[in-house]
């Protein structure tokens, strides 16, 4: 394969260069195509479990929400837990719901977590990193039982 210009162009032309970079592309491809493209990986399936850290009003709640709704994937909020341990612990010191049952850990440490929290509120204090961490531990527990 041969290329003709249709004039002697001077060897400062760029057009040279491009011509002759696209002969030896097109002939190497000719004598030696790219080979096909692997396939993609196989990626075996396993539970998916995120963290997701950030100072307050950051999203990462509304991220959760969207991670859960796409992906099918049960979701934590450390402060839902709160809210609901707090009201948990409410309704059993006011009586609207038994005590739960000394064997059953999970609800016992949710409703102490929850008392000490409320009365930490109630005292204008805050709720310390230590209930929020135990409070966590107790969700996930709860989700794997």
């Amino acid at each position: 394969f041969v290329y003709q210009f249709p004039s002697v162009p001077s060897p400062d032309d760029p057009t040279v260069a491009y011509v002759l970079g696209d002969t030896v592309i097109s002939t190497s491809l000719t004598a030696k195509p790219l080979p096909e493209p692997s396939p993609p990986p196989v990626i075996p399936s396993f539970p998916l479990k995120l963290a997701l850290f950030g100072v307050s009003f950051s999203g990462k709640t509304e991220q959760a929400q969207r991670l859960s709704e796409r992906y099918g994937i049960r979701s934590i909020s450390v402060d839902s837990e709160l809210a609901a341990a707090t009201e948990f612990s409410t309704k059993v010191q006011l009586g609207s719901i038994p005590e739960p049952d000394a064997s059953d850990e999970l609800a016992t440490s949710f409703m102490l977590l929850g008392r000490e929290a409320q009365s930490l509120l109630v005292k204008g204090g805050e709720v310390s990193d230590r209930i929020y961490t135990e409070l966590a531990i107790t969700a996930i527990r709860k989700l794997a039982a």
